[in-house]
């Protein structure tokens, strides 16, 4: 199999993901691994900055014994911290998910390095990586939702949550360009965690099934985070 290069990897990731991940596995380098995940990450902070522009939570009831605070208003469009923060989570999380994958590789009889495992991550997340800026363009076109939670009504703190994903769930829900931003955040999330398992595969010479096993970290988050979105589309 011929060598790729940076660029025919990640045109390769799409378009021939089986030989990709091989060349990717044997072949790739650290650099480039950083590479990508970095651009991923400042996609992520940008989207995660612009969001807070578009979403503006407003926050009544909240202490009920002092009227100049029973409301509150957090836009926070402004906040540089939540770039920071946005941007050093994609990181953190790219070396800790990676990290769990290979324990458990390990523990599966996978014979890999961990390096290996956190650059086939990196590459995995280009489909992730393309949909976020498309997402970004969507969300762009979005018109601002005021979303307004009432702490005077909820009984416990489980209560509060619950209430803030249903309300913004139904509330983002209803604008057609949000909804198109999360099904190509499904569709990228799904292929992302194809390619892990098909990366793990070779690199820790596993076979199909255990290497779903080994990235089942990566299912229960995906599980997690849209689960509760998905109740309420649905009921």
């Amino acid at each position: 199999m011929k060598r790729m290069n940076l660029i025919g990897r990640i045109t390769g990731i799409i378009t021939n993901p089986r030989e990709t991940v091989q060349d990717i596995s044997e072949n790739s380098h650290i650099e480039d691994a950083v590479l990508i995940i970095g651009i991923f990450a400042i996609l992520s902070a940008i989207f995660g900055y612009m969001s807070q522009n578009i979403i503006i939570y407003e926050f009544i009831g909240m202490d009920q014994g002092d009227p100049g605070a029973s409301s509150y208003s957090a836009a926070s469009g402004s906040s540089v911290f939540t770039i920071i923060i946005g941007f050093i989570s994609v990181i953190i999380g790219w070396i800790i998910v990676s990290g769990i994958v290979h324990l458990f590789s390990i523990a599966l009889g996978g014979e890999g390095s961990f390096k290996k495992v956190l650059m086939i991550n990196s590459y995995a997340n280009i489909p992730l990586l393309l949909g976020t800026v498309v997402n970004l363009i969507l969300i762009s076109l979005m018109s601002p939702k005021n979303l307004v939670f009432d702490f005077s009504t909820v009984s416990s703190p489980f209560s509060i949550m619950f209430d803030m994903v249903e309300i913004s769930t139904r509330a983002l829900m209803s604008d057609p360009y949000y909804q198109v931003i999360y099904v190509i955040t499904i569709v990228a999330n799904l292929w992302t965690i194809g390619l892990v398992i098909l990366g793990i595969k070779f690199i820790h010479d596993l076979s199909i099934n255990r290497a779903l096993i080994a990235v089942s970290i990566l299912i229960l988050l995906f599980i997690v985070g849209n689960g509760p979105t998905l109740y309420f589309m649905f009921s």
